[in-house]
């Protein structure tokens, strides 16, 4: 089976099972994120425990690969602490510029940058993500800081 062949699959397969899809408790950290141009809206909602991402999901509706991107990333993020998942999503939205490589399931996406309007579609969720790890990350800072 070709490499490219092996890819596409594991995109169709997330899309059409999507991992972690469902219903956000409101008492979760949440974020949402909205492409207008292709029609994608997700929120994605984490529960922590101790500083780790302890459950994660996420509802909405997308295209094959916005749907494909947000369910390989609740799978990559779940269990990580939120530094350890900010540096992954860094490290992916890096490779989605062209400027690193993508490695496992995620390679899936490494075709996705030769096409700018779809980048859109598989870094949408990642770095709606992102910017709420930061803040949750710089609330916890601040926190300690005013002690």
């Amino acid at each position: 089976m070709a490499l490219d062949t092996l890819y596409k699959e594991i995109v169709l397969a997330h899309y059409k099972n999507p991992h972690n899809f469902g219903h956000i408790p409101e008492e979760w950290t949440h974020v949402e994120g909205e492409n207008p141009s292709c029609g994608d809206q997700f929120r994605i909602g984490m529960a922590l425990e101790g500083g780790v991402i302890s459950d994660i999901r996420f509802e909405g509706r997308g295209c094959a690969v916005s749907m494909s991107a947000c369910s390989l990333l609740t799978e990559h993020v779940k269990g990580k602490t939120l530094a350890e998942a900010g540096r992954l999503i860094e490290d992916y939205l890096s490779a989605m510029k062209g400027e690193g490589a993508l490695t496992g399931e995620l390679a899936a996406f490494s075709g996705v940058c030769r096409f700018p309007a779809r980048v859109v579609c598989a870094t949408l969720c990642w770095e709606a993500l992102l910017r709420s790890i930061n803040a949750r990350m710089k609330e916890e800072s601040e926190c300690v800081d005013n002690g």
